[in-house]
């Protein structure tokens, strides 16, 4: 509709404006009248002619605020914090020499002197001299002296991946064959026994934690004579290597080997050659050795077994180390040597017979830990077998001196033992109580004989002040029978109980008193059948340091 309106209007147009333009239209003349009768009025405003006042200023409620410039460079920190630090150790003075000199009742001189250097990081050294005798003794005054001297040369040598150590020692002893049925009737130079002495080590130890390789190395020589012309000569090497792998797992390696001439009427060889291969495997709370023992002997003093193998275990709870329980068993070829009987009871006859002790098997197990703070303890029992287990008896050639007798058949051999450590956070007081209970069951041999069946064994030291020194001791033996020549029967001896008390004063910062007193309840002891040992004792003396 829109557009037809549209193209109407545009067809009118185009009509008008094709018209011819000469012609008069037929518009008349007209006029157009325009009144204007409405006014449009608007109130008159009155003009103001004062300037509006300023806005007022809104109150600051008491606040100012002022800006200052802020320094780019702040100061340093005033630090308030004190920092702890461990009080260091004060070094006492050590002193690398001192002498002790004293005398003693039953004639007994006494002299002992130590020389060796003050603090060094890299080496120590030193020289130990000691004589100790008794002109006298419990039985016909000189024939049952003794006297004792000793020379020991020492030294280390301390270096980042080894330790080297080294010492060489000369002993001299004499005693005297006191057991015999009185009265005397022969020369006391016949009844003396003096044992000489020489022999040295060199070890070679590595100490770092860093490696994973530990060793040990050592060299030993010894050479022994006696005065009834008896001598032993013996080389041996100790050497053992411990590899730790992964997981934790170690190897150790432990090897021995023993050279040994044994010379009195006839000449002895008696080489013994150990090697031990043993796995440490820690597994959860437990860790376990495990291995094996191979020996090889070659004694042609008599027909022995010259190869043996043994196994070894033992495991142990690692969980609290508070409480450490263990068990294990194993077996070995205790080695024994002239030496090892001489220094056990040097009272024997000449011609000894040489066997070393098969222990074919031993169970053992035992818990050792803490019972509180600074008071240890460790207790066990172990039950083994053994061939060739050793004994004393008197020579029926001579009753003052003992023959060596081995137990051919299996003895066995039960061991209860506890013991006691305890020492205070200052370390002036400390103490240490042993005790051990034995129980033979022998094969051929009627008794075991001059083995004890109980032991007990007590140290406890006290440091008053710096000022004086206390020491006190206990040995207590018990239950030893012995067999008796003139009535081929079993003798019951007495316990051995030695207590013994000490005391040393510091008179100056360099020298010192001391006192000692042995076997104050002055019982007759006698550790061997016949051999009473000396009294009451006490020595006296003064020690000097510098």
């Amino acid at each position: 509709m829109r557009l037809f309106f549209f193209l109407l209007i545009s067809l009118y147009a185009f009509t008008v404006l094709g018209q011819d333009s000469s012609k008069e239209g037929s518009m008349k003349d007209a006029q157009f009248i325009i009144e204007k009768e409405r006014k449009n009025l608007l109130p008159e405003v009155p003009r103001l002619f004062e300037k509006p006042p300023p806005p007022k200023a809104k109150e600051a409620n008491g606040l100012t605020y002022t800006l200052e410039e802020i320094d780019a460079e702040p100061e340093i920190l005033q630090r308030k914090i004190s920092v702890l630090r461990a009080k260091q150790d004060i070094l006492t003075k050590l002193y690398g020499t001192y002498i002790k000199v004293g005398y003693g009742n039953f004639v007994s001189p006494y002299l002992e002197g130590f020389f060796n250097n003050k603090r060094n990081q890299k080496y120590v050294y030193g020289i130990h001299l000691k004589h100790r005798s008794f002109q006298r003794g419990p039985v016909d005054s000189e024939n049952s002296g003794e006297g004792h001297n000793a020379i020991d040369l020492n030294g280390k040598l301390f270096t980042k991946p080894f330790i080297l150590a080294g010492a060489i020692q000369y002993n001299r002893d004499k005693y005297h064959f006191y057991g015999y049925e009185p009265p005397f009737t022969t020369n006391r130079d016949k009844i003396q026994q003096v044992f000489n002495h020489v022999g040295g080590n060199v070890a070679l130890e590595n100490y770092s934690d860093s490696t994973l390789i530990h060793y040990r190395f050592n060299t030993a020589f010894h050479f022994l004579k006696d005065f009834y012309q008896a001598r032993e000569n013996q080389l041996g090497f100790n050497g053992q290597v411990a590899y730790t792998m992964k997981d934790s797992l170690t190897l150790k390696l432990i090897a021995d080997l023993y050279l040994t001439k044994y010379t009195d009427t006839v000449s002895v060889n008696r080489n013994l050659w150990r090697i031990k291969p043993v796995f440490l495997l820690p597994i959860d709370v437990f860790q376990l050795e495990v291995g094996f023992n191979l020996v090889y002997q070659n004694d042609t003093s008599s027909v022995v077994d010259t190869f043996n193998m043994y196994p070894f275990l033992e495991a142990k709870y690692t969980r609290n180390k508070a409480l450490v329980p263990y068990v294990g068993i194993k077996g070995d070829i205790e080695r024994t040597s002239f030496k090892d009987l001489v220094d056990e009871n040097p009272l024997l006859a000449p011609q000894v017979v040489l066997l070393h002790t098969n222990q074919t098997l031993a169970f053992y197990g035992g818990v050792k830990g803490n019972i509180i703070e600074r008071l240890s303890f460790h207790s066990g029992l172990s039950l083994a077998n053994y061939k060739n287990l050793y004994f004393f008896t008197h020579s029926p050639r001579d009753a003052s001196r003992f023959d060596i007798v081995y137990d051919p058949k299996n003895t066995t051999l039960f061991n209860l033992f506890g013991e006691l450590s305890y020492a205070n956070r200052a370390e002036t007081f400390t103490g240490h109580l042993k005790g051990d209970y034995f129980a033979y069951k022998t094969g051929e041999l009627e008794k075991p004989w001059h083995r004890p069946k109980y032991k007990v064994d007590l140290l406890g030291t006290y440091n008053l002040y710096d000022k004086i020194f206390l020491k006190m001791t206990l040995y207590w033996l018990g239950g030893i029978e012995a067999l008796s020549l003139a009535t081929n029967t079993s003798q019951k001896l007495n316990d051995v109980v030695d207590m013994g008390v000490g005391v040393d004063y510091l008179l100056l910062k360099k020298l010192s008193a001391f006192a000692n007193f042995q076997n104050i309840l002055s019982r007759r002891n006698e550790r061997y059948l016949n051999y009473p040992t000396r009294g009451f004792q006490f020595l006296v003396g003064l020690t000097y340091a510098w």
